[in-house]
């Protein structure tokens, strides 16, 4: 087993909107996070066809990792319906295809 890594992190999201596709806004609150000594986030919701590319950089080039829900703005689990599953994993593909998929945190 690797080494341990201990997080101090926020939640990011104020809205419901997806905050992880305004770069601008990404480098700006990055670069305060890291003033603080923060190195996570948690965000709730992300737009699986949006671009996450600045973001994803911005938070990275300042060592800040990033806990993705797994989920979109209209799913939800619920335990008597299995028909959330098609949509719930689409945001993993967003991960992969930006190099994410698997990062370990150590």
């Amino acid at each position: 087993m690797g080494p341990c890594v201990c997080t101090t992190g926020i939640a990011y999201q104020l809205v419901p909107d997806d905050p992880l596709i305004d770069t601008a806004q990404c480098t700006r609150d990055a670069t305060l996070m890291q003033t603080l000594g923060a190195n996570a986030i948690r965000v709730y919701h992300v737009d699986p066809d949006g671009s996450h590319d600045g973001c994803m950089k911005a938070f990275a080039d300042r060592g800040i990792y990033m806990f993705i829900d797994l989920d979109t703005f209209t799913t939800q689990i619920e335990q008597v319906s299995r028909g959330f599953l098609g949509n719930f994993f689409r945001p993993k593909g967003m991960l992969a295809k930006n190099g994410w998929e698997g990062t370990c945190l150590s």
